[in-house]
């Protein structure tokens, strides 16, 4: 695609943007207030181009922030929904990592949204170009990659998505704490409640989604992904976790034919 073309793209992708929510947010705020969640305001509009919409908004229950998602795909929300779900109910309770805390959604419909608990903190993209990370806070990064490796590998779940801008830190004391954000893709080799999603008109997405860090395009392998991200961290070759981390690649891979 030519740059001239990649612009154009872009900008029909922003006026498609605007024009939801030109047309659509008083309904969808509607939607919210039933809900329960008030004070909604549009955020990362800059992003909404890839078809998702961003706000957040307060709980009126308990004036809790939360993080909403809503529009692309419909089957995108209630994929994430659902592995959020399956997560919260498998995950051991004392595990260093995170995920989002669902707080209210709706699974069906053109405004088909999920609301999660706001995530105070940064994407591992900025923690990195800021370069804030000691060789400690490194080790409890990869330590953590470990961990979630391992957990999607025991139940055949594969994000498809793993990068540093669907990584949040934050600190917990005097760690970095992991939370892997963005489930709408993730899918199961076995699990058929998990099972490749109508994406017919997102094939293009598909295509560059895991932003390079996959191993090819249409091939997903998490270990891969979180083994590309250390190194990007600067964790040198002979550290043991990052070693480990090499040994678990290849076992769990998701795959479309590209025909």
């Amino acid at each position: 695609m030519s740059k001239l073309n990649y612009y154009k793209s872009r900008l029909v992708k922003h006026l498609k943007a605007l024009v939801w929510y030109l047309t659509m947010y008083y309904k969808f705020k509607q939607i919210l207030k039933r809900h329960g969640i008030y004070k909604i305001k549009p955020i990362q509009f800059l992003k909404w181009h890839h078809g998702s919409h961003y706000f957040i908004g307060n709980t009126k229950k308990d004036n809790r922030i939360v993080f909403i998602k809503t529009g692309g795909n419909e089957n995108l929300i209630t994929r994430e929904i659902k592995v959020l779900k399956y997560i919260k109910e498998n995950r051991f309770d004392k595990s260093d990592w995170y995920i989002p805390n669902v707080v209210a959604f709706l699974d069906e419909g053109r405004f088909a949204f999920i609301a999660t608990k706001y995530i105070t903190g940064e994407t591992l993209t900025s923690v990195i170009s800021h370069n804030r990370l000691t060789n400690q806070n490194r080790y409890e990064l990869v330590k953590q990659f470990n961990q979630i490796c391992d957990f999607l590998y025991s139940h055949d779940l594969i994000h498809r998505d793993v990068r540093p801008d669907n990584i949040l830190i934050h600190a917990e004391k005097e760690s970095m704490k992991v939370t892997l954000i963005d489930f709408a893709y993730t899918v199961s080799n076995n699990k058929l409640e998990f099972s490749e999603i109508d994406l017919s008109d997102l094939k293009k997405q598909l295509y560059f989604l895991g932003a390079g860090l996959n191993p090819e395009p249409l091939i997903w392998d998490d270990a891969y992904s979180f083994y590309k991200i250390s190194e990007q961290l600067g964790v040198s070759i002979d550290n043991d976790l990052n070693e480990l981390m090499k040994t678990k690649i290849g076992r769990l891979v998701y795959r479309i034919d590209k025909n």
